[in-house]
């Protein structure tokens, strides 16, 4: 899944929370300022957010950096290939099936309230 399915994700169900390489990056930076900040010696396991490497051309003049980590602070990379992000294995947040089974169910209630709505 790219960062442009988890915007249409986000926006179709309540529970999907927007999370691509930019926000993990984000995140492990914020976390990395707080254990500097708090002279921890490492990043907890609960805040080593995944980071995903940005695309662009190999001989980049100005490369992007997305990997938070530096010194004993470190963050793993998001596989490119990731369940995490595979729309076909995240369980959905009721508990039954798929991401694509829940849009699904839930285009078809959306579908129901708007025809009780006419009547």
């Amino acid at each position: 899944m790219n960062a442009g399915f988890v915007k249409i994700y986000s926006v179709l169900l309540d529970e999907f929370v927007i999370y691509d390489g930019r926000v993990g990056a984000a995140l492990g930076l914020m976390v990395r300022q707080f254990c500097e900040q708090t002279e921890r010696r490492e990043v907890p396991d609960a805040l080593r957010f995944s980071y995903g490497s940005p695309k662009e051309a190999v001989k980049a003049v100005s490369p992007k950096t997305r990997n938070p980590s530096a010194g004993s602070y470190r963050f793993p990379k998001l596989r490119p290939n990731s369940y995490f992000h595979s729309v076909q294995a995240v369980p959905s947040p009721s508990g039954f099936g798929t991401w694509r089974e829940e849009v699904r169910r839930r285009q078809g209630r959306r579908a129901h309230a708007e025809d009780d709505d006419r009547r």
